[in-house]
């Protein structure tokens, strides 16, 4: 099952990939054309996992090399150690290696095929669960509606159908709400408009229904829905969320094109969009109606309306037939698709003189850790490229020369012939055979591990290692010495695997010397390898220690560490003043609070600021740019009420437009009250041409709450004008009563 949803993924990833290119060369095409082409996309998702299950399946082989397949096998199901002869003369190279231990315990706690599958599912019904919601939400915006009777809504209706080439009945309903007109329904479509449509002339009206009747004609309504699924079903996939976005924004276009195509004038068209766009603002359509008009991609829009070289050609029936057969031609095939490895290598080239008896042995088993190795010329200077292969691994790397020349006690030029080297470890000796011409060479290798240290476990309690693991041991220099110094710390004893993945991870004997001088003496190997995983090692401890944080705990050392609290860290914030516990400084770190920050702070004056205050202000958007601004418009705040202003909108621009417009040097409070209220420099502009001059806070407060539409306008206008009336009739009884 995990196998078929990858291959589901991956076969719609390409199937998306070759709409999107499809899209990108036919970049001048109509925007119908390439929404026939996304919504063919869609189409193809849904039913790709219904085509590869009930087709035979077409599997087809790809030549991969076999070093590269059997690694792959190899590293996921049997984690051999790498036999990389980098180790043996005395350099570290990086060796793929998973642990094996980990990797059983966390199948045997955690079953993630199941676990990705519960949370695909999971994620699935929410969706869908979304889906149906939308859909009764739809339904009920048209349900809550009443049919128009009108003659000359009718007579537009009629008119506008016979326009686009709609024959199918079309209910046109009026809301009782003010909302976007849309369109709702695949088999008996209806056309929304909102409560105050009545007021519109003639050319709005025609424009809106010839808009909708367009959605209706092209059944966006349809798409619409097939788009919605095919993103529930693909929900973890960004690809789907793309195609879903594309295909709505070309449907708005295609929508347009086929308007204008059916006679109305491109600047009236363009100006009615605009003016319904502004009208709608904040105001959304259910998610399974279409409409009209919104601010998504609306300059775009505007310029395709507007583009009188622009190709609005809609696809014929011809063309959708055609389209459909090509598509489901390569469907049918790409969906019953699998794909199959074929080995594609030769076995490694024996060199002349090579030993032949270590070539027969059984490569890479448990008991017996032997393989060929090839040398070649790098394109670096002074450094060779090696090539190792044992079993079903094989491993590629970079060698310094000198380091091959220190092992073959002579430079590379002259070391033309057989080679034949020996290299000792206390876990056992690497035998390399083979011969080298001009830097070039070929032979093959054998691990023979050494009885003494197999016994020298065994009496410190140890099972018997296999082979593997003593070269693994040999290869990271894990030997009694690290052993002993184990034991001499009181750590628990570790199992041979351990051993093994404490070599990997970089843990030597050095390192636990080091961590155990600085206190850390962690009771397990497993702890000791999280703090080499982590980046703890000697010299962080001993920079903390240094600084005088000593007492924290292993987990603490490494919460400090993943999280940035490293000695600069701790002691920048100690020359500013804070020397705080170490959860605080974990959490000022995470919120962005560093010496830094708090120096922008002190030079403007906050200081002292506890660590909490500022986190709080950091959190907030107190950055440096506006507290400085702020005090450069003459705000000399707490931070209390800084965040207090950042939090409600009110900023230095805000505050500068209102000066320019007349209100200069308002206290914050009053500021605040008008961000909140909606009052903005282009509605205090938009007053002001009304003919009402210089209002107050108050007075624009009000006239912003009372609405914005042509009448509201007239009646705030009417208000104001009568409320200054009375303000001055309430001044002149006062100075008569004086």
């Amino acid at each position: 099952m995990t196998a078929f949803f990858i291959a589901v993924f991956i076969k719609g990833s390409i199937l998306m990939a070759a709409a999107a290119a499809a899209v990108a060369v036919m970049s001048r095409a109509s925007a119908a054309t390439r929404h026939f082409i996304w919504t063919l996309t869609i189409v193809g998702l849904l039913a790709l996992p219904v085509i590869a299950t009930m087709l035979p399946t077409w599997p087809i082989a790809v030549p991969i090399a076999s070093s590269v397949t059997d690694t792959a096998i190899d590293v996921a199901q049997r984690a051999h150690v790498a036999p990389t002869i980098g180790a043996s003369i005395y350099t570290r190279a990086p060796v793929a290696r998973v642990d094996e231990d980990a990797n059983a315990f966390l199948d045997s706690r955690l079953p993630w095929p199941l676990l990705l599958g519960a949370i695909y599912v999971v994620g699935a019904l929410v969706l869908f669960a979304r889906l149906v919601r939308q859909w009764s939400a739809a339904r009920l915006v048209v349900d809550e509606t009443t049919a128009i009777s009108d003659r000359n809504w009718i007579r537009a209706l009629d008119d506008c159908a016979a326009r686009i080439g709609v024959t199918r009945s079309v209910a046109l309903r009026r809301s009782g709400i003010h909302l976007v007109p849309m369109t709702r329904g695949t088999m008996v479509p209806s056309i929304v408009i909102p409560s105050d449509a009545d007021a519109w002339d003639e050319d709005r009206r025609r424009a809106v229904l010839l808009h909708e009747l367009a959605h209706i004609a092209r059944r966006d309504c349809l798409t619409q829905i097939l788009s919605a699924i095919a993103c529930a079903a693909y929900w973890f996939h960004p690809g789907v969320w793309y195609v879903a976005r594309r295909l709505r924004i070309e449907r708005e276009l295609a929508c347009d094109d086929r308007v204008l195509a059916a006679g109305a004038q491109a600047d009236e068209y363009a100006g009615h969009l605009l003016e319904l766009a502004y009208s709608w603002s904040g105001r959304r359509a259910p998610a399974l109606v279409v409409g009209m008009a919104s601010f998504d991609k609306l300059e775009g829009r505007m310029r395709a309306v507007l583009d009188p070289a622009r190709n609005r050609t809609v696809p014929s029936r011809r063309m959708w037939l055609a389209g459909a057969t090509l598509g489901a031609g390569l469907l049918l095939p790409f969906a019953a698709m699998t794909m199959t490895t074929a080995s594609a290598d030769q076995p490694p080239s024996q060199a002349p003189g090579a030993t032949a008896n270590a070539a027969e042995q059984p490569i890479g088993s448990q008991d017996n850790v032997a393989g060929t190795w090839e040398l070649r010329p790098s394109r670096t200077r002074n450094s060779v490229l090696l090539r190792i292969g044992a079993g079903r691994f094989s491993w590629n790397g970079e060698l310094s020369a000198r380091d091959v020349e220190r092992l073959l006690s002579k430079p590379m030029p002259d070391a033309n012939g057989p080679v034949r080297v020996s290299i000792s470890r206390e876990a056992g000796s690497l035998e390399i055979d083979g011969t080298l011409t001009n830097r070039i060479g070929s032979g093959t290798f054998r691990f023979v591990p050494s009885e003494t240290f197999i016994a020298g476990l065994t009496r410190r309690g140890f099972s018997r290692p296999s082979a593997q693991q003593l070269f693994a041991l040999a290869q990271n220099e894990i030997g009694f010495e690290f052993i002993d110094e184990l034991a001499g710390q009181k750590y628990e004893r570790p199992d041979i695997e351990n051993l093994v993945r404490a070599g990997h991870h970089g843990v030597g004997t050095d390192f636990l010397r080091e961590m155990g001088r600085a206190g850390y003496r962690v009771g397990t190997l497993d702890a000791l390898i999280r703090f080499r995983d982590h980046g703890v090692d000697p010299e962080f401890v001993r920079g903390l220690r240094a600084l005088g944080v000593s007492d924290l705990s292993a987990d603490d050392l490494v919460r400090f560490r993943d999280h940035g609290v490293d000695p600069d860290y701790v002691s920048g914030m100690r020359q500013a003043g804070y020397r705080s516990a170490a959860r605080d400084l974990v959490s000022a770190r995470d919120h962005g609070v560093d010496p830094e920050y708090l120096a922008v702070l002190r030079n403007l004056g906050y200081s002292p600021v506890s660590l909490d205050e500022a986190i709080r202000a950091r959190d907030h958007g107190l950055d440096r740019d506006y507290l400085r601004d702020m005090r450069d418009a003459g705000y000399k705040l707490t931070l209390p009420d800084l965040i207090k202003a950042r939090d409600h909108g009110v900023t230095p621009d805000y505050i500068v437009a209102m000066a320019v417009l007349g209100y200069k040097e308002v206290p914050i409070e009053s500021l605040i009250r008008m961000r909140d209220h909606g009052v903005t420099p282009e509605y205090v502009g938009e007053v002001q041409k009304r003919g009402i001059k210089n209002p107050s806070i108050d007075e624009i407060i009000r006239l912003r709450d009372r609405g914005d539409s042509p009448y509201e306008r007239k009646l705030g206008q009417w208000n104001y004008h009568v409320d200054r009336l009375l303000a001055e009739i309430e001044r002149a009884l006062d100075r008569l009563l004086q």
